[in-house]
C-alpha cells in the first residue's frame, strides 16, 4: 500500500532460464477493471506476432518494417485471434522494463516491475493486473534438432498476477462543537450581530469557527487550504501545511456578513422568516494531486416586525382637540429589530422628524423590538380643519425589515358629528 502519487515502487524479478536455445519474451500488462462487461478480445498479428526489437527494424518515419522471412512464408502474413477477455492493455499503475527480454541459453535474466501510486476508479484504491510473457524463439527452428515450436500466440505466455493498492490522502476533521454534523461546518447566527450597543449599526460583522486537522495515516500529508468568499481560512501556521502521522493543526474558519445583503434579503424575501444563506466548500489540495471536500454553510436569520391593525380610524374628531389610540409592534422572530416610523400623507408632506404633519403624530418615534416581544406605540390624531385625512405610518427597520398600515380621521366642528 502507497501513498497516491509518491513515489514509483519497483521489485526486480530474476530468474534463470535453464534450456540451450536463445528465447525471447515479450511482456505486456493488464488492469482487471471492476464492471468490464467485455467478453472477448479480438487479435490482429501481421507478420511475426513479436520481432526482435532493434534498430534495423524500423523504417526513416519510425514505422515497423515486415521481416524477410514473412515475406518468404516462414510465417503467416496475418493472423487474427479471439480470446477470453480478461483486462485491459495498460501502462499504469503497473508497468515493466524493458519490454522485451532476450536471453541466451542457460543464463539469468531479471526484469523490473513498477508500481506507480495513482488516484483510482475504485473507492478502495485498489489494483488488480497481470503481466503476461510471451515466449519466442530467436530462430524459426530448433536447430539442433530441426524441430519446428510453437511460439508467440500459439504457446501459453508467463502470467505474473500484481495486486497493489494506493493510499488516498485524507485527514480526520474535529470541529468546535458538537451539532450533529460530520461533513460540513455551520455558520448560524442572527442578522442582528450587525447592531451595537450604541445604536449604530455596523456595516458588516465577523464570525468564525475552529476546526482540527488531523492527520490519523500513516504517512506525511501536505497540502493547501482554499475557499472562496464570504467565507476565508486562517490558518495558525504557514501554508502550504505539512502534517506528519499522528499531528493535528489548528484552522479558523471565518465568515463575513454584510448589512447590504441582509437588507437586500430582507426585502426581496417572500418567505415568513427570511434568512441569508451561503453555500461554499473548503478544499483540501494535497500535494499528491488529491483532493478532500469540507461543506461550509452559512445560514443568519433576520428580523421580522408586524402590528396588530391595518387600518386604525379616528372617525370623526373636534378641531384642534387631539384622540389617541395604541397600536402594537410584533417581533415574531428570533432576531432583534431596531426600527424608526415615518408618516407619509396622501398629499405627501411629512414633518423633517418624519414623524409628525401636524395632523397625526407617533410616540415613540423609534425603537428596539427583543425577539418574541411587543412595543406599543401611541397614534395621536388632532385635526385642524374639517376634512377627511389619511396617511400611512411606515415602521422600517434597519435590517431591512418593514411593517404599515393606514390611519384615517375626520375634522369636526360640530360636536353633534361626534361618535
Amino acid at each position: 500500500m502507497y501513498a497516491t502519487s509518491s513515489v514509483c515502487v519497483t521489485s526486480v524479478l530474476p530468474w534463470r532460464y535453464i534450456a540451450l536455445i536463445e528465447l525471447t519474451v515479450d511482456w505486456e500488462v493488464y488492469n482487471i477493471v471492476r464492471g468490464d462487461q467485455q467478453l472477448v478480445d479480438l487479435t490482429i498479428a501481421v507478420g511475426r506476432p513479436f520481432p526482435i526489437i532493434n534498430d534495423d527494424q524500423l523504417s526513416d518515419d519510425g514505422d515497423d518494417v515486415i521481416d524477410d522471412d514473412v515475406m518468404k512464408g516462414s510465417h503467416d502474413l496475418v493472423k487474427v485471434m479471439i480470446s477470453a477477455h480478461e483486462g485491459v492493455s495498460s501502462s499504469q499503475p503497473v508497468s515493466i522494463y524493458p519490454d522485451q527480454t532476450v536471453i541466451k541459453g542457460y543464463s539469468n535474466a531479471s526484469v523490473e516491475l513498477a508500481f506507480t501510486p495513482v488516484v483510482m476508479d475504485t473507492n478502495d484504491g485498489c489494483v488488480s493486473s497481470y503481466v503476461l510473457g510471451h515466449l519466442s524463439l530467436s530462430s524459426d527452428q530448433d536447430y539442433y534438432t530441426g524441430a519446428v515450436r510453437p511460439e508467440g500466440y500459439d504457446i501459453d505466455p508467463i502470467r505474473i498476477n500484481v495486486t497493489g493498492k494506493s493510499l488516498y490522502p485524507r485527514l480526520n476533521i474535529e470541529y468546535d462543537s458538537d451539532d450533529g454534523r460530520s461533513n460540513e461546518v455551520l455558520f448560524q447566527f442572527t442578522a442582528d450581530k450587525l447592531l451595537s450597543a450604541n445604536g449604530e449599526v455596523k456595516l458588516s460583522c465577523y464570525t468564525k469557527r475552529n476546526i482540527s486537522l488531523n492527520n490519523s495515516t500513516d504517512m506525511k500529508l501536505t497540502f493547501d487550504l482554499v475557499t472562496l468568499p464570504p467565507f476565508s481560512c486562517d490558518s495558525m501556521i504557514v501554508s502550504p501545511v505539512t502534517l506528519i502521522p499522528s499531528r493535528s493543526a489548528q484552522v479558523s474558519i471565518g465568515y463575513k456578513l454584510t448589512l447590504d445583503e441582509v437588507v437586500k434579503a430582507s426585502k426581496n424575501s417572500s418567505l415568513d422568516y427570511p434568512t441569508v444563506t451561503n453555500s461554499e466548500q473548503l478544499v483540501i489540495k494535497y500535494s499528491t494531486g488529491v483532493q478532500q471536500l469540507i461543506s461550509l454553510l452559512s445560514r443568519v436569520l433576520l428580523p421580522v416586525i408586524s402590528v396588530d391593525v391595518n387600518n386604525l380610524s379616528f372617525g370623526a374628531s373636534l378641531l384642534n382637540q387631539s384622540t389617541s389610540q395604541l397600536v402594537t409592534v410584533y417581533n415574531k422572530s428570533n432576531c432583534t429589530s431596531q426600527w424608526k416610523l415615518s408618516i407619509d400623507t396622501d398629499k405627501g408632506s411629512t414633518s423633517s422628524d418624519g414623524i409628525s404633519t401636524g395632523v397625526f403624530a407617533v410616540d415613540p418615534s423609534s425603537g428596539t423590538t427583543f425577539p418574541r416581544q411587543f412595543t406599543i406605540i401611541t397614534v395621536t390624531f388632532t385635526p385642524t380643519v374639517e376634512v377627511e385625512y389619511t396617511a400611512t405610518l411606515h415602521i422600517r427597520g434597519v435590517l431591512g425589515e418593514y411593517a404599515s398600515f393606514s390611519v384615517s380621521g375626520t375634522g369636526s366642528a360640530d360636536e353633534a358629528t361626534l361618535p
